[in-house]
Order: C-alpha cells, then sequence, then structure tokens
C-alpha cells in the first residue's frame, strides 16, 4: 500500500502561483539572448510545471478516475434498474390480480350451479 505524501503546492484555479511571482522579462529572454522562434524556454518550463500541478490536483482530489470528465455515469443504470423493477412488479400484480379474478368467478360459478340445484329440488 504507498504511503501517501502530504499535499504540500496549492490548490487554485488561478494563474500559476510561480509564474505571478517571476518579475517581468524582456522580449530576448531572461539571458539577454533571441530566441529564433521568439519562444522564452523558462516560460514554457513554468507552463509544464503548472500543467503537472493541475493534473497532480485533479488525481489527488478525484482518486483513481483521472479527472471529473471521464468518471461513469450512474444515474443512467439506475434509471434503467428502476424501470425494470418496476416492471416486474407491475407484472406480477396483473397475475395475482387474474388469478384473483378467476378465482371468484370459478367460485361464482360453483354457487351458481348449487343454487340452480336447490331451487330445482324444491319445485321437483
Amino acid at each position: 500500500m504507498p504511503i501517501a505524501a502530504p499535499v504540500t503546492f496549492p490548490i487554485s484555479a488561478g494563474p500559476d502561483v510561480v509564474a505571478g511571482a517571476t518579475p517581468p522579462r524582456t522580449p530576448s529572454g531572461s539571458h539577454g539572448v533571441a530566441s529564433p522562434l521568439g519562444v522564452d524556454p523558462e516560460r514554457l518550463l513554468l507552463d509544464a510545471a503548472a500543467l503537472r500541478r493541475r493534473q497532480l490536483c485533479a488525481a489527488f482530489l478525484h482518486g483513481s478516475a483521472r479527472s471529473w470528465r471521464v468518471r461513469r455515469r450512474i444515474w443512467p443504470a439506475a434509471v434503467a434498474g428502476l424501470l425494470i423493477v418496476a416492471l416486474v412488479i407491475g407484472a406480477l400484480a396483473v397475475a395475482a390480480a387474474f388469478a384473483r379474478q378467476q378465482e371468484l368467478e370459478h367460485g361464482q360459478r360453483s354457487l351458481g350451479v348449487g343454487t340452480a340445484i336447490a331451487a330445482a329440488a324444491q319445485l321437483g
């Protein structure tokens, strides 16, 4: 089991804390040497560090899921499960009502036959 290291980086959604603390640079770079493409290598390093810090923060906050975007949603499966359970309960209720109605009709038929026999015996 890995030991959890204390989180020492600030958790913020704003601009990079380290980049905000650096003094403004000249267009030619921090060493006075102009980059051929106008790219500051220190700025790229600070941006990469900020990106990595955000990734670590997301991993810390969201656990094994890499971010909130890839988390599987539970509610569609829960709704589908509830619908299936409701359909099964409804089918069982209809089957029980049908069986009860059959028993009532059978009882009425047997009672009707019994009264017809008793009425015929009284007349005869």
